[in-house]
This record gives structure tokens, sequence and C-alpha cells, in this order.
């Protein structure tokens, strides 16, 4: 089920430490042109075949995959490493032009909103809000972000997220950073340098 895939970020999550983060109004910078001198520890890539994206991250990250609809890939340090506390997730399902069931990106949005109340308590989530997600390859793409915090497991967690339409209208995206609130703000600079690198694949 979809809860079940958003209780394992969540459950991630509370590794890590919280806050609430911005990353569209920023320009990305091109995946052709990020160094390993202005990004030393973001040395590998992992690249998702099935689903069209690849990302970069940290030397040593590990991640886990779910074969649930939508497709889930998380993404964490190393455990015993202060970046295990970071929980970077990338879902991907087909919209109804796809065959999938999302019919576009508020109902994607309203279906991970609607989870996070299932799961949480004391909910409190922002309105979804209409931007352009720029990927690393310089792509601007449709997209919804929104902001969420909640207890769950006796932590609080904050979590960001956003849905992004592929151009063809068939696929969905959400990426997402979700950790407790405590430490959030510590880890947001790593967080927005490896999301950033996202770009999608032909």
């Amino acid at each position: 089920m979809r809860i079940k895939t958003l209780g394992i970020l969540i459950a991630g999550a509370l590794l890590m430490a919280g806050g609430a983060v911005y990353f569209i109004a920023q320009r990305a910078p091109s995946s052709k042109n990020i160094s390993d001198q202005q990004t030393p520890y973001l040395a590998q890539t992992y690249v998702d075949a099935p689903s069209l994206w690849a990302m970069r991250l940290p030397t040593g990250w590990e991640y886990s995959t779910s074969k649930a609809d939508p497709i889930a890939v998380t993404f964490r340090g190393p455990a015993g490493t202060p970046e295990e506390r970071i929980t970077v997730q990338v879902l991907t399902a087909a919209t109804e032009l796809g065959g999938g069931t999302w019919k576009d990106l508020t109902d994607a949005a309203e279906e991970q909103r609607t989870e996070i109340k299932a799961i949480g308590t004391n909910v409190r989530l922002t309105e979804p809000e209409t931007v352009e997600y720029l990927t690393a390859t310089q792509e601007t793409l449709k997209a919804l972000q929104w902001l969420a915090e909640f207890d769950f497991q006796g932590a609080n967690v904050r979590r960001w997220q956003i849905a992004v339409m592929r151009p063809d209208n068939k696929t969905i995206h959400i990426i997402t950073y979700a950790a407790p609130s405590t430490v959030y703000p510590q880890y947001e600079t790593l967080a927005k340098q490896i999301i950033q690198t996202w770009w999608m694949k032909e």
C-alpha cells in the first residue's frame, strides 16, 4: 500500500532531524557543470533505469527500494554517521495518461497529504504551491510543493515534498526530504545539494 511506503520513509526519518526546506526559487546547477571540487562528497550516481531518472549522492550512501505503487527509492547516509539522519526519497507513478491512477499533480499531492493525515497526529500542512522545478540538466517541469509537520511514533517530523510532471504528462515523480524537526536545519544544505542533482533520463 502507498501508506506503507510513506511509513517506511518517515520511520527512516526518525533517525534524522527536522525543519522546512525550500529548493525551488533557486537555479539548480547543471549536472554537466557539477565538479567534484564544488561537491566533493557527491561522488556516486544512482541511476533508476526503469523510472528514467538519476541523482548524485555522497560516497557510501545506502538506498532501499519498494516495488509498491508508486515505486519508491529511499536514500540515507551510512549507519553510524551523522548523515544517517537524512532521508531523501523519490516516488514514481504513472498518471492516467500513462496507464496509472493519478489524474494530475493535484491528485498526486492530495494522496500524499491524505496519507500523512492517516498515519500522523497534530498534522499541519501548507497548501500546495504551483512552482516550476528546474532539474540539474536545466529542464523546467510543472510542479507542486508543500510542507508538512506532524507527530509520528513519539517524534515531531517535518517534511518537504515536490511533485513534478514529466514533459509527456505520463509520469509524476515526488521528491521528499524528511527529518525529525530537532535537527533538520543542520542538514538542509546537504539535502538541498543532493536533490538539486536530480535529473531525468531518456
